[in-house]
């Protein structure tokens, strides 16, 4: 299925502008070029690199014929490979296998051009009949380094070999002609008696996996195979229908494309079936804020998701967007040499909306000051899951986690496919709020998510609101409004102190309140009475809140299950904000992750 959806999206795309390359071709990064006189003696190897914003030297895209993928058999490129091919130069201290390179490179080339009539061709027939592979090293001197990856030709007065008309058609005609050892069906378009692949395409642009590239589809082991069959054999795909998954997905996935997004180290890449305003909606929509947009865009986003929230159906919000086009996801991670798929969803844009509207209306929460984005984005919530320092920021430890890698696409596929977050959640960020004592909006909007979601099915169950709820009456809920009470005594008598009570309680207070609250009621006297000298309008409207939420308790547990323990976290919280926006408190510092989402 996802093999077909790509092939179709290269045959919708492929050929446009700015669509994936043409059957036989790739874009490579090339870093530099074999320049050539016309009578095919070499004159210099140039440097093609260009600076990025950075100032750092980059190699530059460019549309090539498609280097073969290759282990350790010697299999040359046409116009476009590596110095041990096209110079024959040794850069591993094995001249033999060097020479077998360039042998080969120049086998390749005299058999596609020997009968072109073209001076390019002809140029490049001389430089492979004159050229001394042992003098490259000496050739090349300093410029060594742009020996290091992909070369192409450039004859003076005529330009690059592989932009000629002739030598690209030599191309096209070598592949249609190119014998297969095998045909069959293939399983991606159906098709019968097609050539079929023996190595799939090397997929580029995933973080954490090989630059060169890592498989999607590949079988390097027995234990992979079946019944005799080796490589593809065993999932019989056409070399076209390859070649066209390959070129989408590589396309998908290309630096600054719209159509991909980076959450923890899930890429998302997404598609419709036919040109669609859904493709360049779907990633505002997830990630409502980036660091990229203007204020007045973020605000048209926020506009377009509080639409979508109130009710409002997708024609009324987007006239031009069919609601029935068909909308693709795929969620990939590294895993060594092979991309590891994290989920496959398909549907139509509706059905992704109306998941995505119930994620956000899950979600919603009360939002304290400007500098918060009322919608957290699927970025920031997986940074939420996170250890943290004191300054909000993720521990460098916390990363490379792969149980906390696998959550990550888990939580994404929940939001998409609108089932029960991941179960795994709410221990995670308990222990999170129990170690950094980090409360930021989108980590308690996620709690507050996953406790709605989870006990929306259950008869009778009470959805928790987005702000104070003064007529809640959980026993968890109720100890956290109250820490949060005793909490503000504490600043209303002692000032701006160094650690509070939540620095110094909130872990036993959250799980054991039967060994905490006592004490700390002991010491909300004393806080009381100096906050009643220096602050009287403040100490009274805060003994008011403390004893109206007493007075709703009918003791203290000896320890408060998960899901209490998530409601103690939420009332905290809903309490903090109440008191903040009532001028009784400071707000909480904001997540260094905030809302502000990458790719």
């Amino acid at each position: 299925m996802i093999l077909t959806a790509l092939n179709g999206y290269y045959e919708r795309v492929a050929g446009s502008e700015d669509g994936p390359p043409p059957f036989g071709c790739s874009l490579e990064r090339v870093i530099g070029a074999v320049r050539l006189r016309p009578d095919g003696t070499f004159l210099d190897l140039i440097d093609l690199r260009i600076q990025d914003e950075k100032g750092r030297l980059r190699p530059q895209l460019m549309l090539v014929p498609q280097p073969p993928r290759r282990t350790v058999k010697v299999m040359a490129g046409f116009l476009c490979d590596n110095a041990g091919y096209v110079l024959g130069l040794d850069r591993g201290g094995r001249p033999g296998r060097a020479r077998q390179q360039f042998d080969a490179s120049r086998s390749l080339h005299r058999q596609l051009l020997g009968d072109l009539s073209d001076p390019a061709a002809d140029a490049l027939l001389g430089f492979f009949d004159t050229w001394n592979p042992a003098e490259a090293a000496g050739e090349l001197g300093e410029r060594e380094e742009l020996a290091a990856g992909w070369l192409v030709f450039q004859i003076t007065g005529l330009g690059y070999a592989h932009e000629r008309p002739a030598l690209s058609r030599a191309w096209q005609d070598h592949l249609a002609a190119a014998e297969t050892e095998e045909s069959g069906q293939c399983l991606a378009t159906g098709k019968t008696a097609a050539p079929i692949a023996r190595l799939h395409p090397a997929i580029k642009g995933v973080p954490g996996a090989r630059s060169s590239g890592a498989a999607l589809v590949s079988f390097n082991l027995e234990a992979f195979t079946s019944y005799g069959h080796e490589q593809g054999s065993n999932a019989p795909v056409s070399e076209r229908a390859a070649f066209a998954y390959g070129a989408a997905l590589n396309h998908l996935l290309l630096p600054g494309s719209k159509r991909r997004l980076t959450i923890g180290d899930t890429l998302l890449v997404f598609w419709t079936d036919r040109d669609s305003p859904a493709e360049s909606l779907f990633p505002e929509l997830l990630n409502p804020t980036t660091v990229e947009q203007k204020p007045a865009d973020r605000e048209r986003i926020y506009e377009t998701l509080e639409r979508l929230t109130s009710g409002k159906q997708l024609r009324e919000v987007w006239e031009d967007v069919d609601p029935e086009v068909r909308f693709y996801i795929l969620g990939l991670a590294p895993n060594a040499a092979r991309l590891s798929i994290r989920f496959w969803s398909t549907g139509s844009f509706e059905s992704f909306l109306h998941h995505l509207r119930q994620h956000y209306l899950d979600l919603n929460l009360v939002v304290d000051f400007a500098t918060r984005s009322p919608y957290p984005s699927a970025w920031s919530l997986a940074r939420e899951l996170l250890a943290k320092g004191a300054d909000g920021r993720p521990r460098s430890s916390a990363r490379g986690n792969d149980a906390l890698d696998k959550l990550h696409g888990d939580l994404l596929q929940a939001v998409l496919s609108g089932t029960p977050y991941p179960v795994s959640l709410l221990p995670l960020l308990l222990e999170r709020l129990r170690s950094d004592r980090f409360y930021s909006h989108p980590r308690i909007a996620l709690l507050k998510a996953l406790l709605n979601r989870k006990n929306r099915p259950g008869p009778g169950g009470r959805e928790i609101s987005m702000g104070l709820d003064e007529n809640r009456k959980d026993v968890g809920y109720l100890l956290g409004r109250l820490f949060a009470a005793l909490e503000q005594l504490q600043r209303a008598a002692l000032g701006d102190v160094g650690a509070t009570l939540k620095d110094k309680f909130v872990t036993s207070a959250s799980s054991t309140p039967r060994f905490v609250f006592p004490h700390l009621m002991q010491a909300s006297q004393a806080h009381l009475r100096k906050a009643r000298r220096e602050r009287p309008g403040r100490a009274l409207r805060l003994e008011h809140t403390k004893e109206t939420i007493v007075n709703c308790l009918t003791g203290y547990p000896d320890w408060l299950d998960i899901e209490q323990q998530g409601l103690f976290h939420i009332g905290y919280y809903h309490q903090r904000q109440a008191f903040f926006r009532k001028g009784e408190a400071e707000p909480e510092p904001v997540s260094a992750s905030g809302d502000e989402d990458k790719d």
